[in-house]
């Protein structure tokens, strides 16, 4: 049933979990109402099994951070140290006397990024499963799958905030409550000037009406309003497209609508580790008649290059 339930769903191209044409639509409402009305419990965990796989794949989707950091996949029993780089940008290899600047590759200094836990838990009343249609499951579903993507996204930012607080003029400021395309010049340009362009800016889609009489010469500052399809499908499945400064803009509810961040390439920025696979169980109630499914993984962030890091603070 596992393997059934789930070749019959596919994640569409606004980046929502979908099933795969009418025949798989009647198969999945079949096998609600079929799991809805069994006493069996292996029946209910099978289901369990089928549902929970969905939640874990459809959250990465949903999720805005790691665009920001490299994944590094820790297996269990493995190190997960991570050497303590110090970037050198233009603006520090000067010296009184025109010497040459020895670069030495290699470093004494560690750090042991602490992992976190991330879950989230799906309640399916047997009752609601003999009687509701697909579109329930699909909202409960990505509903998990959105509150996962959210506390991912909550740890990545608090390990930026803290290097970008950390790091002096990396914090700029755009008045009047809206996004000022003069605090974006002012970040590109402080980036230019220490050798870490900036490649991509994260902000919440509220903040593009902002943007809508921006140019960069004769390309506007919202180019996928206009663009063919395959770029407006790309902001909802990937969450980001191309935009002003040639900037990719990454898109999500789950930003502070007062908050931009800005970097460059993820590999220059920090990690994002995850520690072994995603564990998945479920339980089942007979007595309520209540099936309890749920998806955990442990996560970690660290932010080795915060002169890569940048972030604007809308303001009143």
């Amino acid at each position: 049933m596992e393997a059934k339930f789930f070749e019959l769903l596919t994640i569409n191209k606004r980046g929502q979990l979908d099933v795969r044409g009418s025949a798989e639509l009647t198969a999945v409402q079949q096998l609600m109402r079929e799991t809805g009305m069994s006493n069996s419990k292996p029946v209910h965990e099978m289901m369990g099994a089928g549902v929970r796989e969905p939640i874990r794949l459809l959250s990465r989707y949903k999720e805005w951070a790691f665009y920001f950091f490299q994944d590094w996949n820790v297996t269990p029993g493995e190190d997960n140290r991570i050497p303590v780089d110090h970037p050198i940008g233009t603006s520090f290899i000067t010296s009184p006397e025109a010497r040459p600047y020895a670069i030495t590759p290699g470093t004494q200094l560690w750090v042991v990024p602490s992992f976190f836990e991330v879950k989230g838990m799906l309640r399916m009343p047997w009752r609601l499963l003999k009687t509701a249609a697909w579109p329930i499951l699909q909202r409960r579903l990505e509903e998990v799958s959105d509150d996962m993507s959210r506390k991912r996204d909550n740890g990545a930012k608090a390990a930026m905030d803290l290097a970008i607080a950390t790091t002096t003029g990396h914090t700029f400021s755009s008045t009047g409550g809206k996004l000022n395309k003069s605090a974006v010049d002012a970040a590109v340009t402080a980036a230019m000037a220490v050798n870490f362009p900036i490649t991509q800016m994260a902000l919440n889609p509220a903040r593009l009406t902002d943007m809508a009489g921006w140019t960069n010469g004769s390309m506007t500052a919202i180019p996928f309003f206009w663009g063919p399809d395959s770029k407006k499908e790309e902001v909802y499945s990937k969450l980001y497209a191309d935009g002003y400064a040639g900037l990719r803009y990454v898109l999500s509810h789950n930003i502070p609508v007062d908050e931009v961040f800005l970097s460059g390439e993820p590999s220059e920025v920090g990690y994002h580790q995850m520690y072994g696979q995603a564990e998945s169980a479920s339980d089942v109630n007979i007595e309520d008649g209540v099936d309890l499914h749920v998806v955990r993984e442990d996560h970690s962030y660290y932010v080795g290059n915060p002169y890569n890091l940048w972030k604007i603070n809308i303001t009143a």
